[in-house]
């Protein structure tokens, strides 16, 4: 890899400018004299980090006389007090970099990512130009700038480098049409190798990125920047159509980090998984009657998704309201991930109690008691603290299980029903009794509804 790297920068590529070995060293020569000067836009490949899933690139070059040789790039980061913060609120600095070209090289060949070289058929104006641009951004706090995803990143600033003293060749060139994709389409088939990843950068987009794009949106990629910049091409001074890009060689490649050239189609995958969990749901919901693992895992499914859907709620409004990223403004995803969500989670330890039994019938159980133990009028005097119903002007009393489970709710002790004092372990905590008497409760509750209907109770 060395030899074949030290093979390029001193034979160069195919019809590389001729090096001048009697020229001047004098400082004014070797700023001005761009024949002496070789450009070269240099791709990196994907690699596992998911900000290096969509690549990287820089413009390199090279004083073919004295050697020397710098690569500049955009779009550098560092983890560190404050990051997560402003990344959150869309206001990341990134800055640039300046430094060896060949040593930047071999890191990316150490790291085991592609590397493509492509030099630039500029004229020696150009190159001076190009060298004179990038030297101007770096030294203005090293280039710092707010960082865009698919606007202004590392590619687009490379693009607008070399747009800028080409008289904008690449944009005329690429800026028409449309190329039937959308940033939301690259993006998936980028990061498509982790599933997280893909469904929480999908999830936090916004229609911003289901625009179409044309070519020269799509340079945001540094990959589609290498592929696109071959079409580009300029005309001399005599009427020669040239293409921008005088020759090409491969520094390094490897299949590892490949990204695909069209995203799959996941909306089956969703589908399945949204049928799986809500059949799951409605299988422990249907078994927590009688089961206390099925109560444990359907509060942990939908405790989780609750609060899945609440906290992703709460983070899709805040990159809307609270933010600079426009890509997730106005995100319709706040119809699946509401913020509203969480005011579900505190119902469901109540809804999960070993207490709450419904019957066959799908009734609560308790609204036997619950209708009974309101405070009714016999004879103008309040009969209350246990489950009657008024029928004729004469208290009707509920059903032996009823008064119970009654008393159950109640907390108390002892009650008295039909004229019998029950002792307070009876019937507690027996799911197996209790069911032998979902019958008694039924009838007690179409007793006290037929009751109701023919003569209404007096409640105060």
């Amino acid at each position: 890899m060395i030899l074949l790297l030290a093979a390029a920068l001193t034979v160069g590529l195919p019809d590389s400018p001729t090096v001048w070995s009697h020229q001047s060293d004098s400082q004014t020569v070797r700023r001005t004299d761009g024949r002496r000067l070789a450009a070269y836009l240099v791709t990196f490949g994907p690699g596992p980090a998911v900000w290096e899933r969509f690549g990287h690139n820089a413009l390199w070059i090279r004083d073919t006389v004295s050697g020397e040789n710098y690569a500049w790039d955009y779009g550098r980061f560092a983890f560190g007090d404050g990051f997560v913060t402003q990344f959150a609120r869309g206001k990341l600095l990134y800055w640039m970099g300046k430094d060896d070209g060949v040593a930047v090289v071999n890191a990316y060949v150490r790291h085991q990512r592609s590397v493509y070289l492509q030099e630039l058929d500029l004229t020696p104006t150009e190159r001076v130009a190009l060298r004179d641009y990038l030297d101007g951004n770096y030294a203005k706090d090293k280039g710092r700038y707010r960082y865009d995803y698919y606007r202004d990143n590392c590619s687009t600033r490379i693009r607008d480098a070399i747009d800028a003293v080409t008289g904008g060749r690449i944009r005329a060139t690429l800026d028409t049409g449309n190329s039937g994709t959308t940033y939301r389409w690259h993006t998936r088939r980028s990061v498509e190798n982790n599933p997280l990843i893909w469904t929480a950068i999908d999830a936090g987009l916004g229609p911003l990125v289901d625009r179409p794009i044309t070519r020269y949106g799509e340079t945001f990629l540094p990959g589609k920047l290498r592929e696109y910049i071959r079409t580009v091409s300029f005309t001399d001074d005599e009427g020669q159509t040239h293409p921008i890009v005088r020759g090409e060689i491969t520094l390094a490649q490897t299949d590892l980090f490949t990204v695909p050239d069209a995203p799959a189609d996941w909306t089956a995958r969703f589908v399945v998984l949204g049928l799986v969990l809500g059949l799951a749901l409605f299988a422990l919901g249907a078994a927590a009657r009688d089961s206390g693992l099925a109560r444990w895992l359907f509060g942990f499914l939908g405790g989780t998704w609750t609060l899945l859907a609440g906290v992703g709620g709460a983070l899709l409004l805040f990159l809307w309201l609270g933010s600079d990223h426009e890509v997730a403004w106005r995100n319709q995803n706040l119809w699946h991930f509401n913020l509203l969500a969480l005011a579900l989670l505190p119902l469901l330890p109540g809804a999960l109690a070993t207490d709450y039994i419904r019957s066959a019938g799908g009734v609560p159980a308790q609204a036997c008691c619950v209708l009974t133990q309101r405070c009714v009028t016999r004879q103008g005097k309040n009969v209350e603290a246990h489950p009657y119903a008024v029928r004729g002007g004469h208290a009707v009393p509920a059903c032996r299980p009823c008064c119970v489970l009654y008393r159950h709710y109640r907390g108390a002790h002892h009650d008295q029903c039909a004229g019998q004092l029950l002792p307070g372990p009876e019937l507690h905590g027996q799911q197996e009794r209790r069911r032998g008497h979902y019958d008694c409760i039924e009838r007690c509750l179409a007793r006290l509804r037929r009751s109701f209907d023919q003569e209404p109770f007096h409640a105060q």
